[in-house]
């Protein structure tokens, strides 16, 4: 199945190419759900737009472990989309920065050179479109607390390494959390999934198991 085999309204169209990604590769990925996939391409692009830019400022301040956690949460997008290049040129950069000793600006260029391969090709592709607005909240002060805690720990098993399940899952928790006593934890885990921030994402997702089983 390719993109153009997929009827899509107007406002869910996707190109039929992308540089540096295969899309026959993301759809798979999300079970062959366009709408989802857009938008997965466009929160890649909204929150990873300056991520060499990002990268190289932990650099510069000594900050390698930081700098390596970033590498990481890209190179697990990237995989999503089926940015297979610069998923590897991530995964090269992540491994020297947390094992390596030896100079890494030449994995630098190939990174920022793969990085921006895909981020002009989305950019140009979707020029004209916004991020998706979030859901509305739903009207209700209650949620299933078992239910809620078992989802916290799927996410929490997920997030280093199937980012596409774990947003699936986020969806799905926010099913029983929104509008109660914990759509602020939801919305903070929400923010930080849109970020692929993973760290933030586990704390949010420790206070909501917490919570949970205390109710």
């Amino acid at each position: 199945m390719t993109i153009k085999d997929i009827a899509l309204p107007a406002a869910d169209a996707l190109p039929e190419t992308l540089p540096g990604i295969d899309s026959k590769v993301g759809l798979t990925h999300l079970n062959n759900n366009p709408h989802f996939y857009r938008e997965m391409l466009l929160r890649f692009l909204d929150t990873k737009r300056y991520a060499g830019v990002e990268i190289r400022e932990k650099l510069a301040a000594g900050d390698r472990e930081s700098a390596a956690r970033l590498a990481h949460s890209l190179k697990s997008v990237a995989a999503s989309i089926g940015a297979r290049e610069l998923k590897l040129a991530a995964e090269a950069l992540e491994m020297l920065l947390e094992w390596g000793e030896e100079e890494i600006m030449a994995l630098l260029t190939e990174f920022d050179t793969q990085h921006s391969i895909v981020i002009n090709g989305l950019q140009a592709a979707f020029s004209d479109q916004s991020f998706p607005a979030a859901t509305a909240n739903l009207d209700k002060t209650a949620f299933d607390a078992a239910l809620v805690s078992k989802l916290a720990e799927k996410i929490m098993s997920l997030l280093e390494n199937d980012m596409v399940q774990a947003l699936e899952f986020v969806e799905k928790i926010g099913e029983q959390l929104r509008g109660s006593v914990q759509d602020v934890r939801f919305r903070k885990l929400k923010s930080s999934m849109d970020r692929f921030d993973i760290d933030e994402a586990r704390k949010v997702l420790e206070e909501i198991l917490s919570e949970s089983k205390r109710l």
